[in-house]
């Protein structure tokens, strides 16, 4: 039997053509890897910041009353419920793009 040289040379030469020629999209890969990353952030540290508002406006379940609110103890319970909604909401965003933020490549 003989011998035939051109499969390990045809993946020889493969290899290397794959390893020589540069990958073009490396560079612009990164860049719009940098942009989504940059996004996340600046979403998750918006998200903290109106969950803090929402945490002090809250003041653990007892907010200040506005004017409509003394006029119906029912409308104050409803605005009582959407803002504990609202920081709930807020508390699983902050989770979601944290775990986002760390599936991104740091730059």
């Amino acid at each position: 039997p003989t011998l035939s040289a051109a499969p390990a040379s045809a993946a020889l030469n493969s290899a290397v053509l794959n390893n020589a020629v540069p990958n073009t999209t490396d560079a612009p890969q990164r860049q719009r890897d940098q942009q989504a990353r940059t996004i996340v952030a600046s979403e998750l540290e918006k998200t903290r910041q109106r969950h803090a508002e929402l945490v002090q406006t809250y003041r653990q379940g007892a907010p200040a009353p506005t004017e409509a609110d003394g006029q119906s103890p029912q409308k104050y319970q409803e605005r009582v419920a959407s803002l504990k909604a609202d920081i709930e909401r807020h508390e699983r965003d902050i989770d979601s793009l944290q775990r986002e933020l760390a599936r991104r490549p740091a730059p």
